[in-house]
């Protein structure tokens, strides 16, 4: 797996300059390594990563409440393999919130470390499972929402079954 990750990554050039998201123009800091969780094994590769600049025509001295200096930092490669902000990729959530649906933190971190080469504890499966909590707990506000904004809402049209339908004069039942 990580050799499939760093394919390619050594005959491509690495920019030295990029723009970020907040328009600044971000220049190349260095490599920096990361160790990330796959369903194949702990994994680790080097990426790219890139930091806002102060404006090099900018003297550092020069009025700073007027120039506020900028530090976001940016690696394209965790952005490409969608793995920003978090050191287990996808398919590890999915496995491990499966798991936890139906087993306890305990158990569900055991049954883990069980079937794939990684170490995993109760409360990393916890930290795991936060934002899919968050997730289902705002659909789950929204469908109450939905459903108490419901009455409230005019129903002057009736279905168009219950217009065409005729009434029913005599009804025989044997």
């Amino acid at each position: 797996m990580a050799c499939g990750m760093r394919k390619g990554q050594e005959s491509e050039p690495v920019p030295t300059r990029m723009q970020g998201e907040c328009g600044h123009q971000q220049k190349l800091v260095g490599s920096r390594a990361k160790k990330l969780l796959t369903l194949f094994g702990e994994v680790e590769w080097k990426r790219a990563y890139y930091q806002c600049q102060m404006e090099e025509d900018q003297e550092p001295d020069a009025e700073p409440d007027k120039a506020p200096k900028c530090s976001h930092g940016r690696v394209p490669a965790d952005e490409l393999w969608g793995v920003q902000g978090t050191r287990t990729t996808p398919g590890v959530h999915q496995y491990i919130s499966y798991l936890c649906a139906m087993l306890t933190l305990e158990e569900a971190a055991e049954t883990f470390r069980r079937l794939l080469p990684l170490r995993m504890s109760a409360r990393q499966a916890l930290n795991l499972m936060k934002p899919v909590g968050k997730a289902l707990a705002q659909r789950e506000d929204e469908e109450v929402t939905a459903l108490f904004e419901e009455p409230f809402q005019s129903k002057t049209q009736e279905p168009a079954s219950q217009q065409s339908r005729k009434e029913i004069e005599r009804l025989s039942i044997e």
